[in-house]
Parts: C-alpha cells; structure tokens; sequence
C-alpha cells in the first residue's frame, strides 16, 4: 500500500529487462567438462589463441569428494561466486551486474500454456 499516484501507471509499459537468453555467455562447468580448467589449483582462465581477458577463479570442496570451480566476477565491488559470465563486451560480468533476468522471470504466474 503506497502513497497515492505510487506505482505504475495505466496505459504506461514498463521497461523490459534484457534476458539471459540474449547474451553470449561463458560457463564454467562446460570449460571444466572440456578440460580446460582441470587443477584445483588453477586461479584464473583466459589467454589463449583468441586473446581473451583472465577471468579469476575461485574453488569448493563437493561433499563426496572433488571440488567445484566458480567465476569470480570482475565487476567493480562484485566478486559474486558464479557459474556463468556473459557478455558481449569485456569485461565479462554476472548477471546481477549486467542488470539481466531470466526469460521465466517476464512471463505470467498464471499464464496457461498453448497446445
């Protein structure tokens, strides 16, 4: 319950936020299934042939044993634990910096599939 003429307007549409879906992005998990991040010791990926920027890492033991490797984001004051960075420009960012939301957070509660 806000003050009167709080909240959105009739008629007025509200700006919609740029899904996940939209951008490109890089995960973790899929360098670590393609065997580019393999040592639990590593600190950091990128480089390479294509020249891409260093992107810290940072490294969780699992409960049955192995650890699991996460993005440090590179925002300024983030640092967040993530699995995914997107982009399209560098510094690759989370999704909380890069002010995204994902495509099920635009659709209806109630909405009724079609079929």
């Amino acid at each position: 319950m806000g003050a009167t003429g709080a909240g959105r307007r009739r008629g007025t549409k509200r700006s919609r936020k740029r899904t996940t879906e939209e951008l490109p992005a890089i995960d973790v998990r899929s360098l670590k299934r393609a065997g580019v991040i393999t040592d639990p010791e590593q600190e950091r990926v990128g480089g390479g042939p294509r020249n891409l920027p260093w992107i810290p890492l940072s490294w969780t033991p699992c409960a049955f044993g192995g650890s699991r490797p996460w993005f440090l984001c590179p925002g300024e004051g983030c640092g967040r634990r993530v699995a995914i960075l997107y982009g399209p420009t560098f510094p690759l960012l989370c999704r909380l910096c890069r002010d995204l939301a994902y495509a099920s957070q635009s659709t209806r509660r109630y909405s009724v599939p079609k079929g």
